[in-house]
């Protein structure tokens, strides 16, 4: 009996400590995924549909790894555009490093096709970037 009367305050014990306010997580700049305007890169978006290239909106949402719930929550948003020797295209300037979620969408035969990427803009990458989505 005095066995399960231990055994009982030592759980009990165990219980009430293990309830404590955890602490607040420290900052870690290896995860913060930064973005926005008011740096010096640039972004040249083409997009395409199989191997032609092909008009679009183009969307850009700073410091966002997933897609957001809407068109509406992007921070930029902009029609291709096409000039003398570059297809359809969008340009983002003035970027900071971090993360950028791009999605694109245009139409074709009546159909909605769409294309959407997770990109990270580093000091690893030219200040000046292109990159290509393709629509499906």
């Amino acid at each position: 009996m005095i066995f399960k009367n231990i055994l009982f305050y030592f759980v009990l014990a165990m219980f009430i400590l293990s309830c404590g306010k955890d602490k607040e997580p420290t900052p870690n700049n290896q995860n913060a995924i930064a973005g926005g305007t008011g740096g010096s890169n640039h972004l040249v978006v083409f997009t395409r549909r199989d191997k032609a290239q092909m008009a679009s909106r183009v969307c850009l949402k700073y410091a966002a790894k997933l897609k957001p719930a809407d068109t509406s929550l992007y921070n930029e948003v902009y029609a291709t555009m096409t000039e003398p020797g570059y297809g359809p295209h969008a340009h983002f300037n003035g970027l900071k490093l971090g993360f950028y979620y791009l999605h694109a969408e245009g139409t074709y035969n009546g159909n909605l096709l769409l294309a959407d990427s997770t990109i990270e803009i580093s000091s690893k990458v030219p200040s000046s970037w292109d990159i290509t989505l393709t629509l499906k």
